[in-house]
């Protein structure tokens, strides 16, 4: 086993980024990762100011294809062993199908992309191509979560029958987006964030943590996407009634409002 840190690529995680952050605090626990090169924006020349303004030395290039195309000629202790997409939803699909096809290694953060579509070409290109590729989930890395998993799955609480998980905030209870604002701009944007935005951007925390803690699946369900600030196109408040696997029910709900 080699003692050498894996060499990440980072798409995304410039100016006005936020889940880069908790990213960084992973990378940098252990020693056993480092980001070498980066893509930090969709405008060139602000990729590469930012990576001149990183908090350490990284390799910059103007966009992602720059960083896939010159790792095919980079020496071997400076490949890319992955790449870390932390963009909107837009832009996960494009450079995490172009990374697998060179060859890459690929962390990208949920949702997975725009559609489902774009979902199951990702899938298949992982597995024909052999090439790994890992959906964040973030939460699931917390010890808490690791815990509840344990004692759930362990069986002290006996039978799982029923489960209410939830995701609450309220920063999106008025519309935030009309000033400007970055992070809420995309994600009530279609374009941007996909067929959801409510459920894409933490329902799919709730949902996964319901299934990560009880190692079940959902095979029934029955969802309500709402949207409660007049003129936002996607759903601000989301919830699904869900039939698990073990014959179990659950509530998974979310709000932003």
């Amino acid at each position: 086993m080699s003692d050498k840190p894996l060499n990440i690529g980072l798409v995304g995680g410039g100016r006005g980024a936020f889940i880069v952050h908790p990213h960084q605090k992973a990378i940098h626990m252990d020693g056993t990762r480092r980001i070498v090169a980066g893509a930090l924006s969709l405008d060139p020349k602000v990729a590469l100011e930012e990576a001149k303004n990183w908090p350490y030395p990284i390799k910059g290039y103007g966009s992602y294809d720059e960083m896939i195309a010159a790792n095919a000629t980079a020496p071997a202790d400076e490949k890319l062993d992955y790449i870390l997409i932390v963009t909107p939803n837009f832009v996960h699909y494009d450079p995490a199908m172009k990374a697998m096809k060179a060859g890459i290694a690929v962390f990208c953060e949920k949702p997975l992309c725009l559609n489902l579509k774009e979902a199951a070409d990702l899938v298949k290109t992982s597995r024909k191509l052999n090439v790994p590729f890992a959906l964040a989930h973030t939460y699931l890395g917390h010890w808490t979560t690791r815990l509840s998993r344990y004692i759930v799955q362990s069986g002290l609480l006996g039978e799982v029958r029923w489960v209410d998980s939830y995701y609450i905030q309220g920063w999106l209870a008025s519309k935030l987006e009309a000033t400007g604002q970055q992070q809420a701009a995309w994600r009530v944007d279609p374009k941007r964030a996909g067929g959801s935005g409510c459920g894409g951007d933490i329902g799919t925390h709730a949902l996964m943590q319901l299934r990560y803690v009880t190692g079940l699946d959902v095979t029934e369900l029955s969802a309500q996407l709402e949207t409660f600030v007049p003129g936002r196109m996607l759903d601000d408040h989301f919830t699904i009634y869900c039939k698990l696997s073990n014959g179990g029910k659950a509530l998974v709900r979310a709000s932003q409002i």
